[in-house]
């Protein structure tokens, strides 16, 4: 049985052309009983839209460390206040970082793991490295309902799973934003250079 998760939806960021093509950035933190066994899980979702319809969506998904609990914590009144300028400032931040990263990951300039979607630059929330050529070491190291990680990303890669901590819901419906066509189709141009 799974517990209670609490769902802390960050404020999303929206890029879209006026053909409808662009990205959408969304940060979810999944919160449950505070005590020193329960994670506090953060899922990033980024999709990549053309004509308005999704043609990919990448997940990275991380139980955050103490040190970023923290911060975390520091940083949630601000960004849960509604129409805050500093706390748009820091979703836009964080959604061109993410933009960024997802540019040289189809690139094939830098690797990303095949089951929680780190990459070398954001890796696992307190550290992790490669331990193998698709894995990093905190999912080579893990173990999920008796089957290493190493096969639930075999399966995964092939399509036949779609693996998700256990307990997450689906996001809600997000936020809108808009910021310039340039940028939006220069992702899409990357992205289908590096397939």
């Amino acid at each position: 049985m799974t517990p209670e998760l609490e769902h802390i939806h960050l404020p999303s960021v929206h890029v879209r052309a006026k053909d409808g093509t662009g990205f959408d950035y969304e940060e979810d933190l999944y919160v449950g009983t505070r005590t020193e066994d329960q994670p506090v899980w953060r899922v990033i979702r980024f999709a990549i839209l053309a004509a308005g319809e999704p043609i990919s969506i990448s997940e990275t998904f991380d139980e955050l460390c103490e040190e970023e609990l923290a911060e975390m914590e520091e940083l949630l009144p601000v960004l849960m206040d509604e129409g805050n300028p500093a706390a748009e400032a820091l979703m836009r931040e964080s959604a061109r970082n993410e933009f960024e990263r997802q540019l040289r990951i189809g690139a094939g300039e830098e690797r990303a793991c095949a089951n929680c979607g780190c990459s070398e630059t954001r890796a696992c929330s307190g550290g992790c490295g490669w331990a193998t050529e698709t894995l990093c070491s905190n999912c080579a190291d893990s173990v999920v309902e008796d089957a290493p990680l190493v096969e639930l990303a075999q399966m995964r890669s092939d399509g036949l799973i779609d693996f998700t901590p256990p307990g997450l819901p689906e996001s809600p419906e997000p936020l809108v934003s808009l910021v310039s066509d340039a940028e939006a189709t220069r992702f899409l141009r990357a992205r289908k250079a590096g397939a």
